[in-house]
């Protein structure tokens, strides 16, 4: 059985209205922040305290 491997991210910066992310095959976009907030729903909910632990 194959594992697909998960790609890796090396960088991300923040740019005015979005983060920049380079990623290990080499290729690196803009994420802009309206796309960020429309894809949140989609992503593991991390609150506060969890960032405090």
């Amino acid at each position: 059985m194959v594992v697909p491997i998960e790609p890796r991210i090396l960088s991300a910066d923040r740019l005015d209205g979005g983060l920049l992310i380079a990623f290990d095959d080499g290729g690196c976009a803009l994420y802009s922040a309206a796309l960020l907030v429309a894809m949140r729903p989609q992503a593991d909910q991390v609150s506060d305290t969890d960032l405090e632990e």
